[in-house]
C-alpha cells in the first residue's frame, strides 16, 4: 500500500487510515492521503443532485489503469492539498505551457504541500498533461492522473463517513461568505472577511480526513465529460472563493480551453 519512494508521515491524526493516512514523496516532500477502496463496486461515481446543466450529461468510463490498480491494492491517493507553486501564476504562464513541448511553465512542476500558491491559470489540457507527467519515469512506483470522477466521488464518500454533511455542504472551505484567518505564502497572517471572494494559499482551510480544499479555493479540473448537443466540455468540481457550490458540484459552464485564477487541479495516484 506504501509505494516505493513514499513515507508515511509520523505526525498525530496522520497515521490511521480512517482519519487519512497522510504520506509523503522522500524526493519531492509531496503529500498525499490513502483512499480505501474494500471492493472495486465501491470506487464509483456519485450522481450528485449538484450539477450545472443537468447531471444526466455528465458521462465517463472508469479508466482502466485506474480499475486494475484500486482492484489489486484496495485504494489509491489523493493530493492532500490542490497543486501549488512558489510563484503566483498569470496568464504569461498559461501561453508557455503546451502540452506536448515537454515544458511544465515557468512556474515549475506543480507541489502538493500547504501555503502556496493554487497552480492555477491552467486549461484543462495544460492540467491533463501536468498531471500524467509529475510521475512518469519508468522507475516510479505510481501512475500520477487528473482525478476521474470515479476518484473524485469515491474520495468524497471516504471523507462523508466522517463529515457527512461535506459533500452537499459549504460549512468547510474558502467560500465567498466565509471568515477565517490565513497564512500568506510569505507567512505572514492574513484575515479574510466575509462577503470578500479572495483566493487563499493551499491547505488553509479546515482539512477533513486531512484533505484540503477539495471544497472552495479553486475549482479543480476532473476527466469526466459533459455534453449537451454541440457543446462538448470536461467537467471541474467543488467550487471557488467567489461562489457558494459545494465539493460535490459539477459544472461545465467553461470549455476545456478555460483558464483563469479559479481555476486549478489536483493529482490522484495509482499504485503500479
Amino acid at each position: 500500500m506504501i509505494p516505493k519512494g513514499f513515507q508515511v508521515s509520523q505526525k498525530k491524526g496522520q497515521t490511521e487510515i480512517e482519519k487519512g493516512l497522510v504520506v509523503r514523496n522522500a524526493n519531492d516532500e509531496n503529500e498525499f492521503v490513502w483512499i480505501p477502496v474494500d471492493t472495486i463496486g465501491q470506487y464509483r461515481r456519485e450522481l450528485y443532485n449538484a450539477a450545472y446543466g443537468g447531471i444526466s450529461n455528465y458521462y465517463e468510463t472508469m479508466p482502466t489503469v485506474e480499475k486494475s490498480s484500486v482492484e489489486l491494492y484496495k485504494g489509491f491517493y489523493i493530493g492532500r492539498f490542490e497543486a501549488g507553486t512558489s510563484k503566483q501564476r498569470t496568464s504569461e504562464d498559461k501561453n508557455t505551457t503546451m502540452p506536448g513541448d515537454g515544458i511544465i511553465a515557468k512556474s515549475g512542476k506543480p507541489q502538493f504541500k500547504k501555503a502556496l500558491y493554487p497552480y492555477s491559470v491552467v486549461t484543462y489540457q495544460q492540467a491533463n498533461y501536468i498531471a500524467s507527467k509529475l510521475y512518469s519515469s519508468s522507475s516510479d512506483s505510481v501512475i500520477s492522473r487528473l482525478p476521474s470522477s470515479y476518484a473524485w466521488d469515491t474520495t468524497l464518500k471516504f471523507i462523508e463517513k466522517n463529515y457527512s454533511y461535506y459533500p452537499m455542504s459549504n460549512n468547510e472551505g474558502n467560500y465567498r461568505e466565509k471568515e477565517f484567518k490565513f497564512m500568506e505564502v510569505d507567512g505572514a497572517i492574513q484575515k479574510k472577511y466575509a462577503d470578500e471572494g479572495m483566493i487563499v494559499p493551499t491547505g488553509q482551510t479546515t482539512p477533513v480526513n486531512n484533505i484540503s480544499d477539495m471544497g472552495g479555493n479553486v475549482w479543480e479540473w476532473t476527466t469526466e465529460n459533459y455534453k449537451n448537443g454541440s457543446i462538448n466540455n470536461m467537467t471541474r468540481r467543488g467550487g471557488d472563493y467567489s461562489d457558494y457550490f459545494p465539493a460535490a458540484y459539477r459544472s461545465n459552464s467553461n470549455s476545456s480551453t478555460t483558464a483563469g485564477d479559479f481555476l486549478g487541479f489536483r493529482v490522484t495516484l495509482f499504485i503500479k
